[in-house]
């Protein structure tokens, strides 16, 4: 079975991850800290595993949650011109799931 799923990158790495790096190398770990406790960042659950070779995808609900509540956020910090977001046609079946949940998946 064929689902669509979405990445969001910046700079060839996740967004969240970006966005951590980001606020970290401007000594502005606090703000890290209160934008992922918020409801705009919460709403995602956190997966019980993710390594540096796993992918990060957005279900269809995932991506219009992320679209409405938390890209918005995240464009206040990180350059828009450089946030790119693809979607992936996936053969469901032959995916090595290592996490799902209803709004997203992490891959090997």
């Amino acid at each position: 079975m064929i689902k669509k799923y979405w990445r969001v990158s910046y700079n060839n790495i996740g967004i969240y991850e970006a966005l951590k790096r980001h606020l970290w190398e401007n000594n502005k770990i606090n703000t890290w800290n209160e934008l992922k406790n918020s409801d705009n960042f919460t709403w995602l659950p956190l997966p019980n595993t993710y390594l540096e070779n796993n992918r990060s995808y957005f279900t269809e609900i995932g991506y219009k949650m992320f679209i409405e509540k938390t890209l918005p956020i995240i464009k206040q910090y990180l350059d828009n011109d450089s946030i790119v977001i693809k979607c992936f046609d996936f053969n469901y079946e032959n995916l090595k799931i290592l996490y799902e949940d209803e709004y997203q998946i992490v891959i090997e």
